[in-house]
């Protein structure tokens, strides 16, 4: 979490992304890819079953290992809104709500007010929302680990903001 001086209120907290479990992940789904090949080429009865399964290894490690290596902040949170690296700057009066959720799989989330799209890739976040639902957040939130910080951490931020908007 990087927060220059000053008063909480007037801060820009930076959440990054724990390259090293990223660049883990790459390797490790990298890895499997390889081996799924090497199956193909020896003792699969028919090597092309196993060629889409194979490219979509292969595209998760690549994307594991771009998000390791992009030193932006996966979050930034300031006197503004939030700004995400995927959804872009969304701005406090847009935020309907924001929390850190503990248990099995911690996280932070935060809600956009209905009615309201991200600025960036809106697609991906309408199948986040429905996949956030199947894992127990609200439908309108996002979530992000694998960063640096700790979801109290996050919400802390927010805090020194918008206290009014936690859930």
């Amino acid at each position: 979490m990087t927060a220059p001086g000053g008063p909480p209120s007037e801060r820009r907290f930076e959440f990054r992304a724990h390259a090293m479990k990223l660049r883990l992940l790459s390797w490790l789904v990298g890895g499997l890819a390889a081996l799924l090949i090497w199956y193909a080429a020896t003792a699969a009865p028919s090597p092309a079953a196993v060629l889409p399964v194979v490219v979509l290894l292969l595209a998760g490690a690549v994307t594991a290992g771009r998000l390791a290596s992009d030193p932006r902040p996966v979050l930034a949170v300031d006197a503004e809104g939030l700004e995400d690296r995927l959804h872009g700057r969304i701005p406090w009066r847009d935020v309907a709500w924001y929390r850190a959720q503990g248990g099995i799989t911690p996280g932070f989330g935060w809600a956009l007010k209905k009615g309201v799209q991200p600025p960036r890739n809106r697609n991906i976040y309408r199948v986040q929302a429905v996949l956030n639902a199947l894992s127990g957040l609200p439908p309108r939130s996002y979530r992000r680990k694998l960063l640096l910080a700790t979801p109290q951490e996050m919400a802390e931020a927010c805090r020194a903001h918008r206290p009014e908007l936690e859930r």
